[in-house]
């Protein structure tokens, strides 16, 4: 009630032996950022944010990152990677695996796994210049 239906923390994570945590496959959540709007979060069967990525492409873009390309505080359609794909459009799919909390080293992680796995023509590593550089030698 405090926060009009939206949750303060982002409560989706589930313990990851390799990568501290990963965000739960199948969950939702109404979450509200300071100084944002109530917004609605879905984790794909994949475990990141937005709809369950189609089947490989061969023009696939990979966008890896922290809560920047997550969207923490933003819709869904808001996120950079939505915006990425309306931009380029033909049919091109953007997955955003920007996971908060994650350091660089989480981003690399994700990359090669994703990477192994559906094989995207592009790969964005965004790096976060607020808090990156003191979390590149840190695990999560």
């Amino acid at each position: 009630m405090r926060d009009h239906g939206g949750f303060p923390k982002l409560n989706v994570y589930v313990e990851d032996p390799q990568l501290g945590v990963r965000l739960e496959p199948g969950a939702s959540q109404r979450f509200v950022y300071p100084d944002n709007p109530i917004t609605s979060v879905r984790i794909n069967r994949q475990g990141y944010r937005g709809a369950d990525f189609p089947a490989p492409g061969a023009d696939d873009v990979l966008v890896v990152g922290d809560s920047q390309v997550f969207g923490l505080g933003v819709e869904e359609g808001q996120t950079f990677a939505a915006g990425l794909e309306r931009a380029l459009g033909g049919g091109r799919h953007v997955l955003n695996a920007g996971v908060p909390t994650y350091g660089p080293g989480e981003y690399a992680a994700v990359a090669r796994e994703l990477i192994a796995s559906r094989h995207p023509r592009t790969l964005i590593f965004t790096v976060n210049l607020v808090n990156d550089l003191f979390e590149a030698s840190r695990p999560n």
